[in-house]
């Protein structure tokens, strides 16, 4: 939402977004046909429960919600103990992992969405 108000702010192209259950998977990727509109990808610090995690075992007890409550994410908290660090880092590259064809999918779809408007 920052971002976008940002945007807004400074008079700057930006894509509409659902934000309705954007944090409930790891990856959602948002632009406009408009060619100066750029491409977001959101990743929020989530367990997807559409991706499988059993098989991770830093991951099988992580709970993402208990660790921003507990406050050792908190945005102040530089004090990460190492399996606390290797939790935070294992998500999001598990995240990232397991969505790597749809974001690169979307990445050149957009591309080619681009690459269509800007010869028009």
């Amino acid at each position: 939402m920052a971002a976008e108000k940002f945007a807004q702010k400074n008079n700057l192209k930006f894509p509409k977004i659902e934000y309705k259950d954007i944090n409930k998977k790891a990856v959602s990727c948002f632009w406009d046909k408009d060619s100066l509109s750029p491409m977001i990808i959101y990743m929020p610090f989530v367990k997807d429960i559409s991706l499988n995690y059993s098989q991770n075992p830093i991951l099988k007890n992580f709970d993402p919600n208990n660790c921003i409550s507990s406050a050792f994410c908190g945005t102040y908290n530089f004090g990460y103990s190492q399996y606390q660090f290797e939790q935070v880092c294992e998500l999001m590259r598990c995240n990232v992992a397991l969505n790597k064809e749809i974001i690169k999918n979307k990445i050149l779809e957009f591309i080619k969405i681009k690459n269509n408007t800007e010869t028009i």
